[in-house]
């Protein structure tokens, strides 16, 4: 189950943080609301660069440096907390607070398997 999505200069979120609740969460909104945004960063934070349909320069907030992007995923899989923070500079996984892998294709990895 995801708990919490932070976005720092991902399109349009300069700084936001997403809250779901247990169960069944709806994400909507008017046009240009940031839906397809936050799905997308989800595929980022899990499986990276690869899971973008664009290059990561285009995903930044406009006039924002690359290097200031980042995303970080909390989520609970059976009874383990999971984190991810990817960002350009690099990728890392904890479960349950100890670090368990770190680079980009090494998350990716470990999120796949």
């Amino acid at each position: 189950m995801f708990r919490s999505l932070a976005l720092t200069n991902f399109r349009k979120c300069r700084d936001e943080e997403m809250t779901f609740s247990s169960g069944l969460n709806v994400i909507r909104g008017s046009n240009e609301a940031s839906k397809s945004t936050r799905f997308q960063a989800l595929a980022y934070a899990m499986f990276g660069v690869d899971a973008l349909n664009e290059p990561l320069a285009d995903v930044v907030t406009w006039g924002e440096k690359e290097t200031s992007l980042k995303v970080v995923l909390d989520w609970t899989v059976n009874t383990s907390s999971i984190q991810i923070r990817r960002s350009k500079s690099g990728a890392e996984i904890s479960v349950d607070g100890k670090l368990v892998a770190t680079g980009q294709k090494e998350v990716t990895r470990f999120v796949e398997g």
